[in-house]
């Protein structure tokens, strides 16, 4: 285990190293802004969320939750995330787009030995590993689309789930596939059904002519007919870049982002029918940004998140709304985070009743080193 552990640290820490190399934001320093938790009287206007009738409403909310019944979780539909890193006891499983899928021994500590490869033709984006079968998605797959009419064929870039058989690194093969138009955004396997958020721009290769969100299921339970169950769209503002979600037994919470009002608005899709047909729920925005999976979550039939508001490290804010029937979030409270400085929201992780949100201030900064003499370099100075 300290094995396995150690080698995916490393593995994050180069991939977080080169995530931070970014733009340069605005860090000016403000007034220190100060914020209470209020549970009946949020302080924004119903654009963000909120019910313009005041704290009556918002009690009654809180009364309409608890009366709301929560399913019971399903052990067959356990909730699986993808990643470019799966380990499988004592087997790890990489993907990259210059080496393909690498299998790799772990059993032996410092003896890292590789079991097989298989070749990509495509940008990964992530995978599952199941049963001696890895379900590895491309953002950007390019296929050659022949067209008998014209007499020439095209090169095309989609999104596609690929299945191969791991069961035997040394001799990997590709047992099914499936073509998804747009750029996937994310996923979440539950059960035997993998749904996917892709995004359409409306130029894209069998896509929709006007930009729009998807959430596709796709059936794997039988290898020999992997398929399309369902699939729902909907629009998120002009947003068509990649959209983080999070995913319950009953509801995936897709978060896009709203350019013109720099907030995120979030669009609820029933996925409670393990055979993967979906229902549109309600949408509504927040009052801030929501930029990675780790800023939403639902427990206890309350959907809790914590977003960035602006582009001038304003406070993150803290929002809770309770799950009500139909798929519709009524506001509990709200808080606006207390910073001792102005800074910007990077990461937060909920935990139970808890929740860790992590801020710091983003600055690239220049450093002049002097290579005149090669075997003494010497930093000169740094702006």
């Amino acid at each position: 285990m300290k094995t396995h552990t150690t080698l995916l640290i490393l593995v994050s820490s180069l991939l977080i190293t080169f995530s931070l190399f970014g733009c340069v934001e605005d860090t000016s320093i403000g007034e220190k802004p100060t914020g209470t938790y209020q549970s009946y009287n949020p302080g924004f206007g119903h654009d963000r969320g909120y019910d313009s009738e005041g704290e009556m409403n918002n009690a009654n909310n809180v009364n309409n939750a608890n009366n709301v019944t929560q399913a019971p979780e399903d052990p067959q539909r356990e909730i699986e995330e993808a990643d470019i890193l799966k380990i499988e006891g004592n087997t790890l499983f990489a993907l990259s787009a210059y080496r393909g899928l690498v299998v790799l021994d772990l059993s032996t500590q410092d003896q890292i030995g590789v079991l097989g490869r298989h070749p990509i033709f495509g940008q990964p984006f992530e995978m599952y590993i199941r049963d001696g079968m890895a379900y590895v998605m491309f953002s950007s797959f390019w296929v050659y689309d022949w067209n008998d009419d014209l007499g020439y064929g095209t090169w095309n870039s989609t999104s596609r789930l690929v299945v191969l058989n791991v069961s035997d690194p040394a001799n990997i093969s590709e047992v099914a596939s499936y073509d998804l138009a747009g750029e996937v955004s994310d996923s979440r396997l539950v059960g035997d059904i993998i749904y996917m958020v892709a995004s359409e721009n409306g130029y894209c290769w069998h896509c929709s002519d006007e930009p729009r969100t998807t959430v596709t299921s796709v059936n794997t339970s039988d290898l020999n007919d992997i398929h399309m169950v369902d699939q729902v769209s909907f629009d998120m503002g002009g947003y068509w870049w990649r959209m983080p979600i999070h995913v319950t037994q009953n509801r995936i919470y897709v978060a896009g982002m709203d350019w013109e009002t720099d907030v995120s608005n979030i669009q609820i899709v029933d996925i409670s029918d393990p055979s993967g047909v979906m229902e549109i729920g309600a949408g509504f925005s927040l009052a801030g940004r929501v930029e990675s999976r780790w800023q939403m979550s639902e427990y206890n039939g309350v959907f809790r998140t914590i977003s960035q508001r602006g582009w001038n490290s304003q406070p993150p804010v803290v929002q809770t709304f309770a799950v009500a029937q139909s798929n519709v979030l009524l506001p509990l409270g709200n808080l606006t985070m207390t910073l001792p400085q102005p800074e910007d929201l990077r990461s937060v992780r909920f935990d139970g009743d808890r929740a860790y949100a992590v801020t710091f201030q983003q600055v690239d900064p220049l450093f002049v080193i002097d290579l005149a003499d090669p075997a003494n370099p010497r930093q000169r100075g740094e702006l």
